[in-house]
């Protein structure tokens, strides 16, 4: 049988402290990459990304004006 690994993204969404919302990566029990808030939970975990933040932006419209 295989040996099974975990991989697990969590995200959260932006807010005034951190616009480009955060983002924690794990494989198994190693956290590969820790953005915005999960960065002082787990520090020392470089982005991948120039810009230092989550591979994405998350926006809220659900109270847009259409």
């Amino acid at each position: 049988m295989e040996t099974m690994v975990k991989v697990t993204d969590t995200l959260m969404r932006p807010s005034a402290e951190y616009p480009h919302g955060s983002w924690l990566h794990k494989i198994g029990d190693e956290v590969t990459v820790a953005t915005g808030h999960f960065a002082i939970e787990h520090p020392g975990k470089p982005s991948p990304y120039w810009h230092q933040g989550p591979p994405f932006f998350l926006i809220d419209t659900a109270d847009w004006p259409w």
